[in-house]
């Protein structure tokens, strides 16, 4: 079966082999919105050549958020703030992988600007947490309520 995103495997092939990385797929929009069903559309491509139209059509992305393990070390048990040390240490945003902004602020004071904002939302993580996946009490999911959910993806943590 071919792989139907291969310009995000060429991008990451560009990396260093021995990363564990944690991130969201996604195909932005003509307003680089996330679109989700175009994600679920190319997932179900088989045909190379419809995959290569669809990679140079509207190429996808991965985002990456948070590095889990590098050179067979579990990166995991560090706190956030040392490994997006090593997240931008070991990983360079090309086409194809891209690192989500970080703001150091408090969460809620970045919830009142979220309303006017182009993005579902935000996830708050404490900076000197270790990794976990799933919901914790270490992070914290805010939600723009005035974001339209038609063609968008969540971002998770």
């Amino acid at each position: 079966m071919a792989d139907p995103f291969p310009e995000v495997m060429r991008a990451l092939s560009s990396l260093r082999r021995n990363l564990v990385l944690d991130g969201e797929l996604v195909v932005p929009d003509q307003n680089g919105r996330s679109d989700f069903e175009e994600v679920r559309r190319r997932n179900l491509l088989q045909r190379p050549r419809m995959i290569a139209d669809a990679a140079a059509r509207r190429p996808a992305v991965l985002v990456v958020f948070d590095v889990r393990e590098f050179d067979g070390d579990d990166l995991r048990p560090l706190p956030l703030f040392e490994r997006r040390g090593a997240l931008h240490a070991h990983v360079t945003p090309i086409p194809g992988v891209q690192i989500i902004e970080h703001v150091e602020t408090q969460a809620r004071r970045c919830s009142g600007r979220l309303s006017t904002a182009t993005h579902e939302g935000i996830v708050a993580k404490r900076m000197d947490a270790p990794y976990r996946a799933g919901p914790r009490n270490t992070w914290l999911k805010i939600k723009n309520r005035n974001y339209s959910r038609r063609g968008a993806v969540e971002w998770h943590g």
